[in-house]
């Protein structure tokens, strides 16, 4: 049922725009509650990397397993550094085949 407010405009039609627009706002901050918390996550990886990486490397001997564990393991240093490379030539191949894809 369609109420004339006497100004050109239904009332029923206001409602439905606002509880429209009120879902936009409710889909905005979900998407900002899932941004935001892949963004915290993967802070709390790289300070993680981080540590074990560079600064239990610089901690002074530790009489406690998992901390000796990390001052002792050399994989994750040369992690990151030998996997760049391989990460410029897969770029690098993605662009090569998007530019065969566009030009065949």
């Amino acid at each position: 049922m369609r109420v004339d407010s006497g100004q050109g405009w239904y009332l029923a039609d206001f409602m439905s725009f606002c509880s429209w627009r009120y879902c936009q706002l409710a889909a905005s901050d979900v998407r900002k509650f899932w941004g935001w918390l892949f963004v915290s996550i993967g802070s709390v990886f790289f300070v993680g990397y981080f540590f074990i990486a560079v600064i239990s490397k610089l901690l002074p001997p530790s009489n406690i397993a998992v901390i000796s564990a990390m001052q002792n393991d050399w994989y994750y240093c040369f992690l990151v550094p030998l996997t760049l490379p391989i990460v410029v030539v897969a770029v690098y191949f993605h662009w090569l085949s998007m530019k065969m894809f566009k030009h065949a």
